[in-house]
């Protein structure tokens, strides 16, 4: 049976350069953990109202979720750092869906989820430059189709990559061989 496949930039590091913010694009791995879960916490809290009580449960969780994803390979998970800061983050899920998650691979399709910038650092770049990387590794691998839930403020960022609304979701379809649109990512984020 075939596993999953293997980011390109396993442990390197790609400079990115955006008209604001000097960024340095990476593949999260297991001491990014607290970062990972930190940032999904910011953002379930812009969301929702979390318990103060129940936060711990909560990171323990998430925690878990991170760790398993990334031992597993079934989650890809990315973060963009400038002055060695993490700042953004995003990542490719392989859903588990009617099957596993090698069966959705080999489904060729993916979830793009876990995209967050902190506020300081929103429209620098970083959230589009992170999705950027990923539909190029989607692209790599041979994915056919991503999809994501977006929250309103991000909409248009996804518009200009190539997605389309679907209901509460939105579609990106990748053509045979892994190509699509090109990219209409803007130099800054929405």
């Amino acid at each position: 049976m075939m596993g999953l496949p293997q980011p390109s930039i396993s442990g390197q590091v790609a400079p990115v350069s955006g008209p604001r913010l000097p960024l340095k694009l990476r593949l999260a791995c297991d001491e990014d953990i607290p970062v990972l879960v930190d940032f999904r916490v910011d953002f379930m809290r812009a969301v929702k109202e979390i318990a103060p009580e129940d936060e711990a449960a909560l990171r323990a969780g998430l925690s878990e979720m991170f760790r398993r994803g990334i031992s597993s390979g079934k989650t890809i998970y990315w973060l963009a750092e400038t002055e060695g800061r993490p700042v953004s983050s995003c990542a490719l899920l392989f859903p588990r869906g009617r099957g596993s998650a090698v069966r959705s691979w080999r489904a060729r399709r993916a979830e793009l989820m876990g995209v967050y910038t902190l506020p300081a650092f929103r429209r620098s770049g970083a959230a589009s430059a992170l999705v950027a990387l990923a539909l190029t590794e989607a692209r790599r691998i041979g994915l056919r189709e991503l999809f994501l839930q977006p929250t309103e403020e991000a909409r248009s960022m996804y518009l200009r990559a190539g997605f389309t609304p679907d209901g509460d979701r939105m579609i990106l379809k990748l053509c045979a061989g892994g190509r699509s649109s090109p990219l209409r990512l803007s130099d800054s984020d929405s």
